[in-house]
């Protein structure tokens, strides 16, 4: 190749300083370079054995060092605009607003309407809305107190009447159930 170097001593590789297989004892451009763009780096010494290593795990497009993690869901309360990573989102109970407001409550009695109507119907269907109490602002069954579990239709705690008179919680209504009521037996309520 008239470069003054004999053929025999030619060493192939890539002669370009900027590439990740750069060999700086190379005399013959016999190898391809290897070129890192966007999120790539190189790793490697300037032996011509250096390579391109990635710095998007994801393959989203932005590079490990600049993800951001946060709530990517546009329709949870916690939303993170800048986020590029998803992380854990918070959404909103049925019928509430990410504060807890209730979205409908044209009465301002603390109760959603959807939640209104519902006691309605159920009281116009025999039920006595007496054992419904809760209506505070929780969102599931980690939020419901002992003898009671979360109504899906409600979105409330209502009284567990899968085994009624089982006042100790053992799935069977005995000696130890009456035990606790009659200690109670004779206090007056508040």
């Amino acid at each position: 190749d008239d470069d003054g170097v004999c053929d025999e001593d030619e060493i192939p590789g890539c002669q370009n300083s900027g590439a990740c297989n750069y060999n700086s004892s190379a005399t013959d451009p016999g190898v391809d370079c290897l070129l890192a763009v966007g999120c790539d780096s190189c790793s490697g010494a300037s032996d011509g054995t250096g390579t391109v290593v990635s710095n998007d795990q994801d393959g989203d497009g932005v590079c490990d060092d600049d993800e951001i993690v946060g709530c990517t869901d546009a329709e949870a309360c916690n939303y993170n605009v800048v986020a590029t990573e998803d992380g854990e989102c918070f959404i909103s109970g049925p019928y509430y607003d990410c504060a807890g407001s209730c979205l409908n409550d044209v009465d301002e009695n603390g109760i959603c309407d959807e939640i209104d109507e519902l006691l309605d119907n159920a009281e116009d269907d025999g039920f006595d809305s007496g054992f419904l109490f809760g209506t505070s602002l929780c969102d599931g069954a980690d939020f419901c107190g002992d003898g009671t579990v979360w109504s899906q239709e409600f979105q409330l705690c209502v009284e567990d009447t899968s085994c009624p008179g089982d006042l100790n919680g053992d799935s069977v209504v005995g000696t130890g159930d009456l035990l606790i009521l009659l200690s109670e037996y004779g206090f007056f309520c508040d």
